[in-house]
């Protein structure tokens, strides 16, 4: 057994008397397994989801996505579309904030939300 924020041996809770009918190879690739994740820093076993905010077009029927994201900076901030490629990505937190600063828009936001695919964090 081994709780999520373990980060040594000494912390996962063997029982080697389970072990009798285990074969030693598959012994060894789960020990493997527990070995890198140890070795993975705590915050990126589980990494957080992201999410983009999917525009729809009315005007494209066919053809890529085209997501919001913010631009500019400073007081000069503001929303356009982007591609995939460019597209900004928001944490489930960053959303929160989004629909809080912008109450009229909590449903769209959730409306446009699309995860992003893991390969792609």
């Amino acid at each position: 057994m081994m709780r999520i924020g373990v980060t040594s041996w000494d912390s996962i809770c063997k029982d080697w008397d389970c072990l009798s009918d285990i074969k030693p190879q598959d012994l060894a690739r789960v020990m493997d397994v527990v070995q890198r994740l140890l070795d993975t820093p705590v915050k990126e076993r589980f990494p957080e989801k992201k999410y983009r905010l999917r525009w729809i077009d009315s005007k494209v029927q066919e053809g890529p996505a085209t997501y919001l994201g913010r631009t500019g900076s400073g007081d000069s901030i503001y929303w356009s579309t982007f591609s995939v490629i460019g597209a900004e990505t928001f944490t489930e937190p960053e959303l929160e904030q989004l629909k809080k600063d912008n109450p009229r828009l909590a449903l769209a936001i959730d409306t446009m939300k699309e995860e992003v695919m893991t390969d792609e964090n």
